[in-house]
């Protein structure tokens, strides 16, 4: 995170301001799997905060930077702190495109101001022994759609959230025939071996089996 050199009001304003916050309605349902969930969309998130926050002289600016989203919130005294969540540069179509903005504009947008707008689906899911070799679905062998010893429960709720709709992006893309799209999509995120299991958790047998067999052959 990028911020001004200094930050004492624009803390102290957000701290005020965050007392205030109402509890935010969840009126949207995502699904990752058999799971459903619900989440307030951006614009009722913004409707309720947006009053609020120019009460207290603070603003939120969001805008494209390349293949960044740039987040920055700004205090009237000119201190100011700023995020930029990395986008993809290569989508299938313009709903991928739209599904990773959207999402990513949300959580950059609850994310600097440290709120939650959506269910933790996985809080009760019963953890287990890990297993020492967790499955890659890019890899050969037999797909299997398991809760893999509780594997990613301990991410943080942000790579959590991400992962979800990931799978979710993914299992469109499969869908509508650009399983490809979706491996690439996998690829180009370079995942971490606890991450990828929890992803692969949250698709259904078919899309994990499209993406394994998309994987280019060496």
């Amino acid at each position: 995170m990028k911020t001004s050199e200094t930050q004492g009001l624009l803390v102290a304003a957000l701290f005020e301001a965050k007392k205030e916050f109402p509890q935010i309605p969840k009126t949207k349902e995502g699904q990752q799997g058999n799971r459903k969930f619900k989440y307030a969309p951006l614009d009722a998130i913004m409707f309720l905060c947006e009053p609020i926050l120019q009460k207290h002289g603070l603003m939120i600016t969001q805008g494209a930077n390349g293949h960044c989203i740039e987040t920055r919130l700004e205090h009237i005294s000119g201190e100011w702190r700023e995020t930029n969540m990395p986008m993809n540069e290569v989508h299938a179509s313009d709903q991928a495109y739209g599904i990773e903005f959207t999402y990513k504009k949300r959580y950059s947008y609850t994310g600097i101001l440290g709120i939650v707008t959506e269910d933790d689906v996985d809080g009760n899911k019963a953890k287990a022994p890990k297993p020492t070799e967790p499955q890659d679905l890019t890899k050969g062998g037999t797909v299997h759609h398991t809760v893999r010893g509780g594997i990613g429960d301990d991410l943080p709720e942000d790579w959590k959230i991400y992962l979800r709709d990931l799978a979710d992006e993914c299992m469109s893309l499969c869908a509508s025939g650009h399983p490809l799209s979706a491996y690439e999509r996998i690829e180009n995120d370079k995942l971490e071996a606890d991450q990828r299991t929890y992803l692969e958790d949250h698709m259904d047998s078919k899309t994990r089996a499209a993406i394994k067999a998309a994987k280019p052959k060496n």
